[in-house]
């Protein structure tokens, strides 16, 4: 676990990374607590590496 920032009012765990080799891309997912407002975000994002190559920039983030 990452150390807590804000002054140990939020909590952020470690990336957990999910590698796409047959497309060359990757799955990032990243999650944090915050105390102060009591709130839960989680961040999912997906890149392919190839798809510059192919004319295709888009990043789909959710």
């Amino acid at each position: 676990m990452k150390k807590n920032l804000f002054n140990r009012q939020v909590q952020q765990p470690e990336i957990a990374s999910i590698e796409i080799p047959e497309n060359n891309g990757e799955t990032d997912i990243k999650s944090c607590y915050n105390k102060l407002n009591e709130s839960k975000s989680i961040n999912i994002a997906t890149e392919f590496y190839n798809n510059g190559k192919n004319n295709i920039r888009i990043m789909l983030q959710q």
